[in-house]
């Protein structure tokens, strides 16, 4: 088939059969900090893909990068207090970086898909309207999660 001659915008979104499902940058990131990384990440990523975000592969390598950055750090974390370099009153502020992992890598990605969005919904595509209900859910259920579970500060902050 023959390339018709016309204008092309490098960075101009792709969306393909996820376009259904697009939300806001905004509320992937809000599901992000509500829900957590274990479920905000994928769905920053998804989102990505519903926009034909033009740098939604970079995105998905900084999610993983942001997840494997957040275990690495509790395994480091966990191997300090191991070997006995860091008391037990020291591991709660030692697991802030791993939530500022958490949060650097997803206001990243925000960012990224921010401009991708801005083009998206210029060429008229559509927004799901209720990214934000599904956020504060992902909220609701973090929290039942970490109150009906009983598991330790180090895996809480890996998980959420």
């Amino acid at each position: 088939m023959a390339r018709t001659s016309g204008y092309v915008i490098p960075d101009e979104p792709a969306p393909g059969k996820l376009a259904a499902i697009t939300v806001t940058p905004y509320a992937a990131f809000l599901g992000f900090v509500l829900g957590g990384a274990v479920v905000g990440l994928p769905w920053m990523v998804l989102n990505g893909f519903a926009i034909g975000s033009a740098t939604r592969k970079r995105e998905a390598a900084i999610a993983v990068a942001t997840l494997a950055g957040m275990l690495a750090l509790a395994l480091f974390i966990g191997w300090l207090h191991g070997e006995g370099f860091v008391p037990d009153a020291s591991l709660r502020y030692l697991g802030l970086s791993i939530h500022a992992t958490r949060l650097v890598g997803g206001y990243t990605i925000f960012l990224m898909q921010e401009r991708s969005f801005e083009l998206y919904q210029h060429f008229g595509g559509q927004v799901t309207r209720h990214g934000w209900v599904i956020a504060v859910a992902l909220m609701v259920i973090r929290i039942v999660l970490v109150v009906s579970l009983d598991i330790g500060w180090l895996e809480t902050a890996l998980l959420f």
